[in-house]
């Protein structure tokens, strides 16, 4: 006897044929019915969703609904079509003249546009409506767009448009604003286990709650990839019961008792036992991307579960629900957060990678020796514990007078009688406040000359005063500078400058072999590196160097709300001086 050529896979077999059969879309089925039911209906729909939802199911099913003429040949509009008039058989049958069903795909151009519009002139030859349904609409070009708009907008009364598409954000909104829009959802894994075992009882096909749970997390929320996965398994498992052992191997997925010792592996650091797990795996016909798909959902559920967000335990077995609750009590947000980052960035790694199996084991160690890293807020805290009992130095979190040269103590002591530092600020970032002995009125030192410069907009002089002038002293109304390239330009042009500006006379003497003073830009970096050694004998700032990765740090000069920048770098100057010559040792 010959065997029946003729079969049908399921998803072809088991599709929906009116809105009772369709699962997970309640909406559109309720706003279509009652817009059937009150007769308002629209003259265009746009149907949008992930692959498999139902999107072309669903337009067929409204074009049955609106051309339904009941088994009698007596009804009317209706949201649950007969099935057994001609229409509906041939309209399911894809062979109905007034239903005419276009893929945008092939046919994009505006010449295939042009003959749908052409078409719309004419009645419908023995249907109620004339419809067209677009299937990927958003691959038709923008000409093509462009031609079907006032058709669009002013349909005759006997068309209807039924768009559907995978990817809406590519429709022009001039063609979205004359439809009326459906999303349609992703199928929940509650529904699609249902769905599935109710194809499985009609099939006659044994398959347990963990198979199906698996099916329905690998279909992602699609109807048709789910039930495509299911007549995979029925034709794997050959008259067997398909057990979750069936379908991994029919996969390749991994076990999740071996993803979770793999996670714990990589989150203890231990990389030759998580090397080992991927080796099994992989040899067991485990791809690396769904090992690394599997680490990041294991690290999804974690985070959540740190959180304090429940883990669904339909969904999830008590393993794995003790696992991950055991995961969250240990570890801390900022390894889950980093190791979320690594295995994301190492996703696109492994795709383009000549050799995955390989770029997943370099992944991993990287991982595992980045899993070390403390949570830095309690880091902080228990290191900020030292006491601070020194006037000078309680003002910088974590100062510990005990671990630094005396020399620096007694040089912090002079200047802590103002506010130059604030405990608000964090370690390492240094805040200057106001400085009550700035001088004003009087010049009485080169940033007094430098803030006249740049009051008076004169940029140019105000850049060499910063840079080159190097001010030794300023005795009555005589200003003594060292020798350099810029001084006889600044000796007879600052006494004419400083007479325009304030009025008074002032004589410029240059003495020569001066190696001791410095410009107010170098006085600048000089602070800089002064409050970059202090933190550099601080200890928090010591532990952190030793405990992580880090080159160097840097001194950052950052004003209180109340300071501008000009009294910033007036104070920076000032305390600089101070401590020059502990810096030039």
């Amino acid at each position: 006897m010959a065997k029946d050529n003729n079969y049908i896979v399921f998803a072809r077999k088991y599709r929906p044929m009116d809105f009772d059969d369709l699962v997970g879309q309640e909406a559109l089925v309720k706003t279509l019915s009652n817009a059937m039911n009150n007769n308002r209906l629209a003259h265009a729909y746009l149907l949008t969703g992930i692959r498999g939802v139902g999107k072309t199911t669903s337009a067929r099913i409204m074009a049955k609904g609106l051309n339904c003429i009941g088994a009698d040949g007596k009804g009317g509009i209706t949201i649950k079509p007969c099935g057994q008039c001609s229409h509906c058989k041939s309209i399911m049958e894809g062979r109905n003249i007034d239903v005419i069903e276009i893929d945008a795909a092939s046919n994009t151009s505006v010449d295939n546009v042009r003959e749908i519009i052409e078409g719309t002139k004419y009645t419908p030859v023995s249907a109620r409506f004339k419809i067209y349904i677009i299937d990927e609409v958003h691959m038709l070009s923008k000409s093509a767009f462009n031609a079907i708009l006032k058709t669009l907008e002013e349909p005759p009364s006997h068309v209807k448009f039924i768009f559907a598409t995978t990817e809406v954000k590519k429709i022009p909104i001039t063609v979205l604003s004359r439809c009326q829009r459906f999303d349609l959802k992703r199928l929940t894994i509650e529904n699609m286990v249902k769905h599935l075992s109710n194809l499985a009882s009609k099939e006659g096909v044994e398959i347990d709650e963990d198979a199906l749970n698996i099916l329905a997390t690998l279909s992602e929320g699609s109807a048709r990839d789910g039930v495509s996965l299911l007549d995979q398994a029925v034709s794997h498992s050959n008259g067997v019961k398909i057990t979750a052992e069936t379908i991994k191997k029919m996969i390749g997925i991994a076990d999740r008792t071996e993803t979770t010792s793999l996670f714990n592996h990589m989150m203890s650091g231990d990389i030759a036992k998580a090397l080992k797990n991927i080796e099994a795996q992989y040899q067991s016909g485990v791809e690396p991307y769904l090992i690394l798909n599997d680490l990041l959902e294991i690290t999804h559920l974690v985070t959540r579960a740190k959180v304090g967000c429940e883990l669904d335990k339909a969904m999830l077995s008590e393993n794995l629900i003790k696992s991950v609750t055991d995961f969250a009590k240990d570890l801390n947000m900022s390894a889950l957060t980093l190791v979320w980052q690594m295995l994301i960035k190492g996703v696109s790694e492994v795709d383009r990678s000549p050799y995955p199996f390989k770029s997943l084991e370099m992944l991993l160690v990287r991982i595992c020796y980045g899993s070390f890293i403390p949570d830095f807020n309690e880091f902080v805290k228990k290191k900020s514990s030292v006491e601070q009992n020194d006037t000078a130095t309680s003002n910088v979190r974590g100062f510990d007078k005990q671990k630094l040269n005396p020399e620096i103590v007694e040089a912090v002591k002079e200047v802590a009688k103002s506010p130059l530092l604030s405990d608000k600020e964090p370690i390492v970032k240094v805040v200057l406040g106001n400085n009550e002995n700035a001088p004003s009125g009087s010049i009485k030192t080169a940033f007094d000359i430098y803030r006249m410069a740049e009051k008076a907009k004169d940029s140019i002089l105000a850049y060499n005063i910063k840079t080159h002038l190097k001010v030794i002293a300023i005795n009555s109304n005589v200003i003594k500078i060292a020798n350099n390239e810029k001084t006889d330009s600044l000796r007879s042009l600052l006494p004419l400058k400083i007479k325009e500006w304030c009025g008074e006379d002032y004589v410029v003497e240059v003495i020569e072999d001066v190696k001791v003073a410095k410009s107010i830009a170098e006085n600048h970096a000089s602070g800089k590196d002064f409050f970059k050694k202090i933190a550099m004998e601080n200890e928090i700032v010591k532990a952190v160097l030793d405990n992580f990765e880090i080159k160097g740090i840097e001194a950052n000069l950052i004003p209180k709300k109340d300071e501008d920048d000009e009294m910033r770098d007036e104070n920076m100057f000032l305390l600089s001086e101070k401590f020059n010559e502990m810096i030039d040792e």
